[in-house]
């Protein structure tokens, strides 16, 4: 797994995806997500694009987890 320079990982297939908590950033394509629900037992991640004011729902194999420097 690559970590590219908007330290976002990425790496061909996703075969474990992340499982992403509620507040959480996500990228999906070139745009930035705030999670703010889960689908548990299903393929589903509710966001609010960053700029935009309705919730849409992302597959969770689509998305990417924006990597926070901890200091």
């Amino acid at each position: 797994m690559k970590i590219n320079k908007k330290n976002v990982r990425w790496g061909g297939c996703n075969p474990l995806p992340h499982v992403f908590q509620i507040g959480e950033l996500a990228k999906y394509m070139s745009r930035i997500i705030l999670i703010v629900d889960t689908d548990i037992e299903g393929p589903w991640v509710y966001g609010i694009e960053l700029g935009e004011t309705e919730v849409g729902c992302y597959k969770r194999h689509a998305l990417r987890e924006i990597l926070h420097e901890v200091r």
